[in-house]
């Protein structure tokens, strides 16, 4: 799937632009329009591949839930996801150093770890430059209460069990656990597959719910999860 979607970036960024060109410069009366679009193809594509990347920023969010005492010590959680590894680089190294200095309580990781190259067959067989980092990446992260996962669509299951071996990474696919912070302070953490959730709504004292899913449609069917807990407690 992913190399379908490779080839047809590569296609539409510098394939057919160029046969557009190559049509309409030796017109006599050439469509600016059609040369123009052909010219920001690859530009915009450019802008995907080497500058959007390296964008980094930390969006930060404080919240306060009834669920919890607002006295209470702080806690963070840092989320991120869809890493799609390739190797080692710069861009990835300042990610660790910058989520490390929040000083996390808890991080999720939303999905998507590896792109590839994958070396799978042949003489280069092996874990390839992608999982390598990958596994660096996730083993560099510190966080007091440790690191959840979930499945995205770049990998598969074998890929992700590969990328998390020995590694402090809690995968969660339809699972869930509770930390226990404190004697009114816990947090129920739930780990979404694919799939419409799952999970029993349930409203307890003291307890907050934390849902961590790849599919960003998903939080369309957590709506209502709320009032369904009310009603049952």
């Amino acid at each position: 799937f992913f190399a379908a979607v490779a080839v047809l970036f590569y296609t539409g960024a510098l394939v057919l632009p160029a046969l557009l060109v190559l049509r309409e410069v030796p017109r006599p009366r050439k469509r600016v329009g059609w040369i123009a679009l052909a010219v920001l193809a690859p530009a915009v594509a450019a802008h995907a591949a080497f500058v959007a990347p390296n964008d980094r920023q930390v969006v930060e969010r404080e919240l306060d839930f009834a669920a919890w005492p607002r006295e209470g010590p702080r806690f963070t959680l840092v989320q991120i996801s869809d890493l799609q590894t390739v190797g080692d680089c710069e861009r990835q190294d300042e990610a660790v150093r910058r989520i490390n200095a929040l000083e996390p309580d808890l991080i999720a990781i939303c999905g998507d770890y590896v792109a590839g190259p994958f070396y799978e067959f042949g003489p280069f067989a092996g874990p390839g430059p992608a999982i390598e980092s990958a596994r660096r990446f996730l083993g560099a992260l510190r966080a007091k209460h440790g690191i959840v996962a979930v499945k995205g669509h770049s990998e598969t299951r074998a890929l992700r069990e590969r990328v998390f071996a020995g590694l402090a990474v809690r995968a969660l696919d339809d699972e869930e656990f509770t930390l226990e912070l404190a004697p009114d302070r816990r947090l129920r953490v739930i780990g979404l597959g694919y799939d419409a959730p799952r999970f029993e709504p349930r409203r307890e004292a003291g307890t907050l719910t934390l849902v961590v899913g790849h599919v960003p449609d998903q939080s369309r069917a957590l709506i209502g999860r709320d009032e369904a807990a009310k009603a049952a407690s």
